[in-house]
């Protein structure tokens, strides 16, 4: 800013904190394309639904999971995990 000739240091010290903000305001290209995927498996899924209901479906909560974090696989698996176990008593009238 001290580079700056002085008749524009004050328009600059006023625009600067907007131009380099630390955080991000728009989603970036990875985040747009995941959820586009997500939004198209979405519509797959409940069309496929639609036609074909299941007798029981289990939802286990997984959303604080992204499509990338693949380094996350031992908690969804254990969510999974739980997620039958609390289904059990239902998924036996099936068996």
């Amino acid at each position: 800013m001290e580079q700056l000739p002085a008749s524009l240091r004050d328009q600059a010290a006023q625009l600067a904190p907007d131009l380099l903000a630390h955080g991000r305001t728009t989603p970036g290209y990875f985040d747009v394309l995941a959820n586009s995927i997500n939004i198209m498996q979405d519509h797959i899924t409940r069309t496929r639904l639609a036609g074909e209901p299941p007798h029981v479906m289990l939802l286990p909560r997984l959303r604080h999971i992204r499509l990338m974090d693949f380094n996350r696989g031992k908690d969804a698996i254990a969510e999974g995990r739980l997620c039958v176990e609390q289904a059990l008593p239902t998924l036996r009238r099936y068996i």
